[in-house]
């Protein structure tokens, strides 16, 4: 029994408790648990921003994206101008292929804060819609923007240059020194930039670093399988020369 179950047993009302044990079963991958007791902690103490944010992630890993927009929805009502709910909800409306609904956050997050990484995100939604001109403007807006504290996750411009279904926006030498230019100044380092740089490799016609790289993607051993699986479909693409583009699915 951990301290988080005593606490409950003594204080069936402290919602604190219901958290940390929520915290213990997401680590420990038991989704259903944690869910249960974030339901509860957020019954017991409903202004709490934490305990949405972090039943959010449970259904972001679960595919669940309607009732992680629900959780971000209520933080902005409480606190409309929370940056992070912000930037997660655009994430999960994009997901969710809501193009729509995606811009409108990141524009709101932009007029907030002009930060670099949310041009990013909106230009990453941009692309996913098949907007590549508005995509290209607003990667080019966020190298000249300060960085702010808002986090980006999106795929960087040398995605765009390496894999757009147009070829007028495809330039291989140039997304080659973009994608070496997002490692500086500690290198590639993670799977999102090492995959980065091993298209923009294969759009440059260089496949033997594309498939060098791929694979150093692949044996950071990433959990997600879905995840997994784009490395190993691009991976098994450079070998027989051919580059990868990205597929829109509007």
């Amino acid at each position: 029994m951990s301290g988080f179950d005593v606490a409950i047993t003594l204080n069936p009302r402290d919602a604190r408790a219901y958290g940390g044990r929520a915290s213990l079963y997401y680590k420990e991958k038991e989704y259903a648990k944690a869910e249960a007791d974030l339901d509860e902690a957020i019954r017991l103490a409903p202004k709490n921003l934490n305990y949405r944010f972090s039943r959010a992630a449970v259904y972001d890993y679960e595919k669940r994206p309607s009732e992680s927009i629900a959780d971000f929805t209520e933080v902005l009502r409480l606190d409309p101008r929370n940056e992070k709910a912000l930037l997660d909800r655009g994430m999960a409306y994009r997901g969710a292929k809501d193009y729509a609904r995606s811009l409108a956050d990141f524009t709101e997050l932009i007029r907030i804060t002009q930060a670099g990484s949310a041009y990013r995100e909106r230009a990453r939604t941009y692309f996913r819609s098949g907007k590549y001109a508005l995509a290209l403007a607003d990667y080019k807006q966020a190298s000249t923007s300060p960085g702010g504290t808002v986090r980006s996750k999106a795929r960087p411009l040398a995605w765009l240059l390496a894999t757009c279904p147009d070829p007028q926006f495809r330039n291989g030498a140039e997304a080659i020194a973009q994608a070496m230019k997002d490692c500086e100044p500690n290198g590639c380092h993670d799977a999102l930039r090492l995959d980065t740089l091993a298209a923009a490799y294969a759009e440059a016609g260089k496949f033997e670093e594309a498939v060098r790289y791929e694979r150093q993607a692949l044996d950071l051993n990433e959990d997600d399988a879905e995840w997994r699986a784009g490395l190993e479909k691009r991976l098994a693409l450079y070998p027989r020369w051919q580059p990868y583009r990205e597929e829109l699915k509007h």
